[in-house]
């Protein structure tokens, strides 16, 4: 299992330390049901009391995407890159942002300088991968996702795969993916998705081609996520829109274009 690094940081009083990680948790519990309002709020008191905990500044990142505060988000990730300039996860989570923002290019330009850290990065290459399916860059996302699943087949890698095949018109082996991790209902319901995704998509101008970010639970490779869908198009039935996925839960989620959010030192 590819296991992400980060930056080293100078090591924090043991009591310290173990109060921040639990306030960090803690957040990540509140964002993965549902409430990042109230992750924001409290990473936002933990910042007051320790402006520089890369922890604290890290997580709150993801919980202002989560809130849909690209913009905020991307000021508090360029706080911990002034802090830590070699940090990977602070470049992901910045390049998450952006794509959070409709900018793919500068996004893309981002996961490279995070991937020059850790190249073997399974979550950074995936999320590389859903920005160029954002952008319409099917080819290039379908090749990587390819080889993603070649080197580390996991539900996450797999949905995505089986998107951007739909996407460049193999509906079978966007099926036949589905059905790895899937009922056939659900299954069905992820390739009416996306169908109706794709007809909107095309529909849209380029300056609106925007989607919202999805985020998903891979044991071992990222810490917390939730899955949503894009933010004009519907939902598959069984799973309403922005309903929290359960960390054991991520084989049976049918929603699609998941990002990866790893903790520090995962």
């Amino acid at each position: 299992m590819t296991v992400l690094l980060a930056a080293c940081t100078p090591d924090a009083p043991h009591g310290k330390k173990a109060d921040t990680q639990g306030v960090v948790q803690a957040a990540d519990n509140l964002r993965k049901s549902g409430d990042a309002g109230g992750a924001v709020r409290m990473l936002r008191d933990a910042q007051a009391k320790t402006p520089e905990d890369p922890d604290v500044l890290l997580h709150l990142g993801y919980a202002l995407i989560a809130a849909d505060e690209p913009e905020e988000a991307v000021n508090i990730f360029d706080k911990l890159l002034a802090l830590h300039p070699d940090n990977a996860l602070a470049y992901g989570g910045k390049a998450v942002a952006f794509d959070h923002a409709g900018n793919h290019l500068a996004a893309q330009d981002l996961y490279e300088k995070a991937l020059a850290i850790t190249p073997d990065s399974l979550s950074l290459q995936n999320n590389l991968a859903m920005s160029m399916i954002l952008n319409d860059q099917l080819d290039q996302a379908l090749a990587l996702l390819e080889k993603l699943n070649r080197r580390e087949s996991n539900p996450t890698v797999r949905q995505n795969l089986a998107m951007a095949y739909a996407l460049t018109g193999d509906s079978k082996k966007a099926l036949a993916l589905n059905l790895e991790t899937l009922s056939p209902e659900q299954a069905q319901e992820n390739m009416r998705f996306y169908e109706e995704y794709q007809r909107r998509h095309k529909t849209k101008p380029a300056h609106k081609k925007q989607e919202s970010i999805g985020f998903a639970e891979t044991p071992g490779i990222m810490d917390s996520m939730m899955d949503k869908a894009p933010a004009d198009a519907p939902a598959p039935a069984s799973q309403p829109k922005a309903k929290p996925a359960a960390p054991s839960d991520d084989g049976d989620s049918i929603f699609t274009l998941k990002y990866n959010y790893p903790s520090q030192g995962r």
